[in-house]
């Protein structure tokens, strides 16, 4: 190989990891990003949680809130609490608790014989 051809290669070389070294940089951005994203919202469920306590505190018949909670808990992989406040808001009749509270029981039914 001549010294042109090897200068021309190494320029190739070059140009390459300036690429990838770009690439790394976006790639990290959008994981802080998504990083940030995901640390928003669960500071809003968390705000979201200690309203429908709050509300659950004034009336702990509030079958709404407690079908609220129980779908913010099952969203953060707290199943046990979900599952309790699915119970709960069941007694306010509302369709939704009954379908959230059927969904996890069948899901669980399916771990338990895997």
């Amino acid at each position: 190989m001549t010294n042109s051809q090897l200068t021309a290669t190494l320029k190739h070389y070059e140009a390459a990891i300036e690429t990838l070294q770009q690439s790394q940089s976006v790639l990290l951005a959008e994981e802080v990003l998504s990083i940030l994203n995901r640390r928003d919202a669960l500071q809003v469920a968390l705000q979201e949680a200690k309203y429908l306590q709050q509300a659950i505190s004034l009336n702990a018949d509030n079958a709404q809130a407690h079908l609220y909670l129980g779908v913010i808990y099952e969203e953060y992989q707290e199943v046990d609490k979900a599952q309790k406040q699915y119970r709960i808001a069941t007694g306010g009749d509302l369709p939704g608790a009954y379908n959230s509270l059927l969904l996890y029981l069948i899901m669980e039914k399916r771990c338990a014989y895997s």
